[in-house]
């Protein structure tokens, strides 16, 4: 319980360095990488629900449907979760993330040109989340949430 409390704090601390630069440098939409809907509910529970971050939008980028993981771990944004998000104009994305590998259907192709995971790779070297970051912005463009050149903070 501790250790949720405590990242729920850093979490916190990130929304609101993310809405305070959104609003000093007027960009207009946040993207979220989830895995549960945390960040995107808090964002609208603490920063979008007053009048100063009202112009601001905030998009959840989240894992496809049916995401395997290791060890039997299930990462789901709860169907309340979903519906507060939803009812307050937080779009949800899912999508196959760009940097996961793509399997050749035939094994005689190869994976040149399919494998990305050497770009996450090299991002990751600035943070481990930044790799997700990048990925949740590709996500939200290809899926027309991103307009091509708009700036967000992810």
């Amino acid at each position: 319980e501790y250790f949720f409390h405590e990242e729920k704090e850093n979490l916190d601390s990130c929304l609101r360095i993310a809405v305070l630069t959104a609003i000093s440098r007027d960009v207009k939409t946040i993207v979220i990488f989830t895995g549960v809907g945390e960040g995107p509910r808090l964002a609208v529970e603490h920063y979008l629900s007053q009048q100063t971050f009202k112009e601001i939008r905030v998009i959840a980028v989240t894992f496809p449907y049916g995401q395997r993981f290791k060890h039997g771990v299930h990462v789901e944004i709860s169907p309340e979760t979903r519906r507060f998000l939803e009812e307050n104009g937080v779009p949800i994305v899912r999508a196959h993330l760009p940097f996961s590998p793509i399997a050749a259907h035939y094994q005689h192709h190869g994976i040149l040109g399919q494998d990305l995971t050497l770009i996450g790779s090299a991002l990751s070297i600035f943070g481990g989340g930044m790799s997700l970051c990048v990925q949740a912005a590709l996500v939200a463009s290809d899926a027309g949430y991103l307009e091509l050149g708009e700036h967000a903070i992810c």
